[in-house]
């Protein structure tokens, strides 16, 4: 077995790309805590070319980069969406990626979402690139933003519980409790969690510090 890196040192390729390659099963992998491991010597599947989206996906998209979050989303919607998401976070060319899903189907509006699927039209791939991979800003002022805006992120990252806990250096049962938006969690806990998920807070819910927390 070998790393993401050695492995995209030996094709070619970015260590993101590989990561990518691996979530989708486009590459024998195995996953190790936050990391992946490669099989030695495996050629990666051709990709195919992305497949223009519905009408109705277009629309929840937009609104989702907007956001940069899942709110108001259930269901399988909830999942596809944040797995278009997780797409363009990782893709070595994430605008190349919204006109194929988008075509000439290319939105009028001000919004934040459409305004950079039409600048992926307009061939500003690198302003593309900084903004679907810019850090999340968010205000979680309340226990239930934070939990939705940590339940999100988490759901497009596809972490498990334990895997953000791990990475984020806090007890499991300690998440569980922000993402049910149980007050009674440190700061600390609070900011470790947003770290690991790349999530900058503008404000935090006001807690009690409780030992150990």
């Amino acid at each position: 077995m070998v790393t993401t890196e050695e492995y995209a040192n030996e094709h070619g390729i970015s260590p993101r790309r590989v990561r990518a390659l691996a979530a989708a099963g486009r590459i024998p992998a195995q996953r190790v805590g936050s990391s992946w491991a490669i099989e030695a010597g495996a050629r990666h599947e051709a990709s195919r070319a992305p497949r223009p989206m519905g009408g109705k996906m277009r629309a929840l998209l937009i609104r989702a980069l907007r956001d940069q979050s899942l709110v108001g989303l259930t269901g399988p919607d909830r999942i596809r969406v944040a797995r278009h998401l997780a797409a363009l976070r990782t893709a070595d060319e994430p605008a190349s990626l919204l006109r194929a899903w988008f075509r000439d189907d290319v939105p009028t509006g001000w919004s934040p979402g459409e305004l950079i699927v039409r600048q992926a039209h307009e061939g500003r791939d690198d302003r593309v690139t900084a903004l679907v991979r810019r850090p999340r800003r968010t205000f979680a002022s309340t226990p239930e933003r934070l939990a939705r805006t940590i339940t999100d992120e988490r759901t497009i990252r596809q972490l498990s519980r334990a895997e953000l806990a791990a990475r984020a250096g806090v007890a499991a049962d300690v998440l569980a409790e922000l993402e049910r938006g149980r007050l009674g969690v440190g700061v600390g806990a609070m900011r470790s969690v947003l770290r690991a998920l790349d999530v900058e807070p503008l404000a935090l819910p006001p807690v009690t510090m409780e030992p150990g927390r």
